[in-house]
C-alpha cells in the first residue's frame, strides 16, 4: 500500500524535509515526517479576507454592537462638507477623490438626491449566496445594515452624489479565474476566464446612478433602434427577426444580399474612458451623475492572486468587467457607431453588445461591393477615433444572392486584410446557411443541448404576437 499526504497551496512553501523515519511507528501505516515553517518568509497574500458564517449570524448582537458606531458615521457623513475630510473621518466606508477633469460641465443643473424607494429598490434585489468582492462583505449583510439602518445607505450614497465622487474602496476589483468551457487543458491564457468581483456596496451606487442616467436617455430615444443587446425589452430572438424581415425584403425585391459580420477586438477590455465621458457630455445627463460616472472610470485597479503571490494592475480603459455599468457604457460607444453608419451609408444596422452586423441590398452586384468597402473603410476609422480595433480574422461576409454565377472571393477588406467570405456561420447562437436564399423565411439550425434543431423565425414572432 502507497501512504499519501497531501497538503494546500497555501502551505506548500512553508513544508520542507518530507521523509519516512527509522522508528517503528506501531501500526500498519509508515509515518511520514515534514517541517513546516511557523514564521513563514512568504510574500503576504491580499487575497487572506474573511469570510462570513452566516447561518450562525447572530444579528441582534451584530446589531448592538454596530448601533452606536454606524450612528456617529451617519452624522459625520452628513455633516461633511470635503471630501478630504469625509476621507479622513469614515476612512474604509468611503474612500473620496472628485475627479478634476476638463469633460465634466458645470453648466449642467444637478439631478436631486436618491430616494429611500429607489435605495429600496436596488438593495432588494440583491442575490444571495454570491461572492462577495475584495472588502468579504456578502450581499447578506448589506441586505441586513439595510433592515436595521433604513437611512444608512441613503446617507451615504447621497452624500457620494453630493460630493460627485465614486469611492476608490470600491474601484478594486479581485480577479477569478475560470477555465472555459470545453477549453483544451493547456497552460494558455486564451483558455481561461477572468471574473471580476467587486464590492457589493459599490454596485448598489452603479445601478443607482446608472438607473438614473438611462431613465434620462430612454426618454430622450438616445439608442440607436438597432441595438439589441443589454436593451431593455429586447434580446436575441427580435435581432433574428429583423435579421429575417432584411432577408425577406431582398427576396422580395430580387436583391442581392451580402452580410457583413463584424468582430471588434477585446471590445467590453479596450473601451476607452475619453471616449465613453465624452459621447455621455453631448447627452446632457446631469452634471453630479456625469461626475460619479467620470470618478468611477479613474484610478480603477484589478488584483490577482494565486497562491502565496499577489498581483494588482491599475486600469486606464475598458467597461469594468463585473460592474452593473459595463453593459450600458458600452452600447454608448455603440450607439455612436450606429448612429454615424446611418448617416453614412444606407446598409442595415444590427448590433448586439459586440457583435455587430452589417447588411447591403441592391439590384448591381459591382455597385453593391463598392458601397459595402465604403462603408468598411469608414467603419475602420471610427474604430481608430475610439481606439478600438476590428479583428479581421474572425470578422466574416456571407453573399446571398439572386444567381449562382455572381461569386465575391476576396473583394471586401478589413483594415487592408481580405475578409473570408463564408457559406455557414454562427450567429447569436443560431447557425446560419446557404439555405438562407431559397427558403422564403429565416430557417437556422439552433445548437441546444447537443441536438440540431430548425424553426422558423417568422412564424415564432407571428405566434407571440397572436398569444
Amino acid at each position: 500500500y502507497i501512504d499519501v499526504t497531501a497538503v494546500g497551496t497555501d502551505l506548500l512553501e512553508d513544508v520542507s524535509c518530507w521523509h519516512l523515519p527509522a522508528y517503528d511507528s506501531l501500526s500498519d501505516h509508515k509515518a511520514i515526517e515534514f517541517d513546516i515553517a511557523l514564521n513563514s518568509n512568504s510574500p503576504s497574500n491580499d487575497d487572506d479576507s474573511c469570510i462570513f458564517n452566516l447561518k450562525k449570524a447572530n444579528w441582534k448582537l451584530f446589531y448592538d454592537s454596530s448601533k452606536y458606531l454606524l450612528s456617529s458615521i451617519s452624522d459625520l457623513i452628513v455633516s461633511c462638507q470635503n471630501p478630504e475630510s469625509l476621507h479622513d473621518l469614515a476612512k474604509e466606508l468611503i474612500s473620496i477623490e472628485i475627479r478634476n477633469d476638463a469633460l465634466i460641465n458645470s453648466n449642467v443643473t444637478d439631478d436631486p438626491p436618491f430616494t429611500i424607494h429607489e435605495i429600496d429598490a436596488v438593495i432588494n434585489k440583491l442575490k444571495l449566496k454570491k461572492a462577495p468582492g475584495p472588502d468579504s462583505i456578502p450581499n447578506e449583510v448589506v441586505k441586513k445594515l439595510h433592515e436595521m439602518y433604513p437611512d444608512l445607505f441613503l446617507i451615504v450614497f447621497n452624500s457620494c452624489l453630493r460630493l460627485k465622487t465614486f469611492p476608490r474602496c470600491w474601484k478594486k476589483a479581485r480577479i477569478i479565474l475560470i477555465p472555459k468551457v470545453n477549453a483544451v487543458r493547456v497552460p494558455n491564457l486564451d483558455n481561461l476566464r477572468c471574473i471580476s468581483l467587486l464590492s457589493t456596496l459599490g454596485k448598489c451606487f452603479e445601478r443607482l446612478i446608472i438607473n438614473r442616467v438611462a431613465w434620462r436617455l430612454y426618454k430622450d430615444n438616445y439608442f440607436n433602434k438597432n441595438q439589441f443587446g443589454f436593451m431593455p425589452q429586447k434580446c436575441t430572438e427580435d435581432a433574428l427577426v429583423k435579421l429575417n424581415e432584411i432577408v425577406l425584403k431582398g427576396k422580395k425585391r430580387n436583391l442581392h444580399t451580402i452580410l457583413v459580420f463584424l468582430d471588434i477586438k477585446g471590445a467590453f477590455d479596450n473601451a476607452w474612458w475619453p471616449g465613453i465621458l465624452s459621447l455621455l457630455k453631448r447627452s446632457n445627463i446631469p452634471g453630479n451623475l456625469f461626475a460619479v460616472i467620470s470618478s468611477f472610470l479613474k484610478d480603477r485597479s484589478v488584483t490577482l492572486s494565486l497562491g502565496h503571490s499577489s498581483k494588482e494592475k491599475l486600469l486606464n480603459k475598458g467597461c469594468p468587467q463585473g460592474s452593473v455599468s459595463g453593459p450600458f457604457l458600452w452600447n454608448v460607444i455603440i450607439n455612436d457607431f450606429l448612429e454615424k453608419i446611418l448617416a453614412f451609408s444606407s446598409c442595415e444596422t444590427i448590433a448586439f453588445a459586440d457583435d455587430l452586423l452589417l447588411c447591403f441590398q441592391g439590384k448591381s452586384f459591382p455597385d453593391l461591393s463598392r458601397q459595402a468597402q465604403f462603408t468598411l473603410d469608414f467603419a475602420s476609422t471610427w474604430t481608430k477615433n475610439y481606439k478600438l480595433e476590428f479583428n479581421a480574422v474572425k470578422s466574416k461576409v456571407m453573399i446571398l444572392e439572386r444567381r449562382e454565377n455572381n461569386v465575391l472571393t476576396g473583394n471586401l477588406t478589413l483594415n487592408g486584410f481580405s475578409l473570408d467570405c463564408v457559406k455557414e456561420l454562427k450567429y447569436l447562437g443560431i447557425v446560419l446557411d446557404k439555405s438562407l436564399e431559397s427558403s422564403p423565411t429565416l430557417m437556422m439550425r439552433g445548437i441546444s443541448q447537443g441536438r440540431n434543431t430548425s424553426f422558423d423565425i417568422r412564424k415564432e414572432k407571428d405566434f407571440l404576437g397572436k398569444n
